[in-house]
């Protein structure tokens, strides 16, 4: 899936990389790509997001981006903060299907940072969402930033601030009916590009 960006944003002084002022609002164009990295036209979605709502979660000034599909409200709300150059984000720690996290502000940029920890956690059998075996093992993010990367969204091209959320699965899973535990070591990667102004694109 490949995705560009439509901003309409109010102009604002200083560096911003993440715009917050309420009704402030993204529209994205999301395509399907095929094995020669080209747009699938027929695939054309437009999502967006406003930020609607200032609550505060857990001690923390955040802010709500309602989401919006093809013009239509989602149950999807994604709350961030951001206190000086750092922004957090309330999420559950990683998407691991086998264990449900419960929801936390976690540090994905620092905006004059070079490395970060995310999240860091060690699981000693633990139960796996109803299913017969329990999970050991350790599960690490950390974030690192990668400045001043030139981008090209919808034919324009910017200055982008880069983040890298590498996180690394050391598994093993135990079940009874089973002689020797299995046992999986993975690495997976999410990189979100911040735009003086414009946010997250």
């Amino acid at each position: 899936v490949k995705d560009s960006a439509i901003i309409i944003i109010t102009p604002q002084s200083g560096f911003d990389y993440f715009p917050k002022k309420l009704g402030n609002y993204w529209i994205y164009e999301r395509f399907t790509i095929d094995s020669n990295n080209n747009e699938l036209p027929a695939s054309r979605q437009v999502d967006s997001l406003v930020v609607k709502y200032t609550p505060k979660i857990l001690g923390f000034d955040a802010i709500g981006l309602q989401t919006y599909r093809a013009g239509v409200r989602v149950n999807d709300t994604s709350y961030y903060s951001q206190i000086g150059p750092i922004l957090y984000q309330y999420r559950s720690p990683i998407n691991f299907p086998l264990i449900q996290f419960p929801r936390r502000w976690m540090k994905i940029a620092d905006f004059v940072g070079v490395g970060w920890s995310v999240f860091d956690t060690t699981l000693n059998n633990a139960s796996a969402s109803g299913l017969p075996f329990t999970i050991s093992g350790t599960i690490q993010a950390t974030a690192s930033r990668i400045p001043n990367e030139q981008i090209t969204v919808s034919g324009n091209q910017y200055t982008a601030q880069k983040v890298v959320i590498s996180t690394v699965y050391n598994i093993t899973l135990n079940q009874q009916l089973l002689p020797i535990p299995i046992s999986f070591n993975t690495t997976s990667r999410e990189s979100i590009w911040f735009v003086d102004k414009i946010g997250i694109v």
